[in-house]
């Protein structure tokens, strides 16, 4: 029997569902999360999953994230037992996604309308990176931009990608989920 073509990482990525899973960690900004959520669903590409975990807020999040979960099938919500800070609430969330490209948008950002199309196309143009990320742009109170960054990795091996100020990785930042299950994820003991 023949088999078909070889299909590249990035056909495999387009041909599975959905293709890109946005991870979002959230403790007590329910004021400000559905800014970041309303920037998701209005997004150009819309084969994604937004996995929001709740790391036991006391404000009104968790009802805020029900309400916006509740207008889109795409958006998934769990809560943890008990608050463990945002390293062990990022690493359950990449758990609980399914995309092959997994990218982090914080509670408190949101992201253009394009942003999901751009991460993909990234991806695609260089199969070999394991993480791309893209501008970080402050914005005032109406998203009415204030400063744009520098995101020229200046670190050094020691620094690390993570923690190189400045021109370290910002808001919205995504990897190959394969590649992120070769390392030790996300630090669970990161409060």
């Amino acid at each position: 029997m023949k088999s078909g073509p070889t299909k590249s990482g990035i056909e495999r990525v387009l041909d599975s569902t959905p293709n890109i899973s946005i991870i979002m960690a959230n403790y007590n900004n329910g004021h400000l999360i559905s800014t970041a959520v309303n920037s998701v669903t209005a997004q150009t590409h819309t084969d994604w999953e937004l996995v929001i975990v709740d790391d036991c807020s006391t404000d009104v999040s968790v009802s805020v994230i029900k309400s916006l979960a509740e207008s889109d099938a795409r958006i998934r919500y769990t809560q943890n037992d008990k608050n463990r800070g945002v390293g062990f609430t990022k690493r359950r969330a990449v758990k609980e996604s399914q995309g092959v490209i997994v990218a982090v948008l914080d509670h408190d950002d949101a992201i253009v309308e394009d942003a999901l199309e751009i991460i993909l196309k990234a991806h695609a143009d260089c199969p070999s990176a394991s993480l791309c990320w893209s501008e970080h742009w402050i914005c005032d109170e109406n998203l009415k931009i204030v400063e744009k960054s520098n995101s020229i990795f200046n670190g050094d091996e020691k620094m690390g990608y993570l923690l190189a100020r400045p021109g370290d990785i910002h808001h919205l930042w995504s990897f190959k989920r394969g590649a992120y299950f070769r390392t030790a994820g996300f630090d669970d003991r990161l409060r």
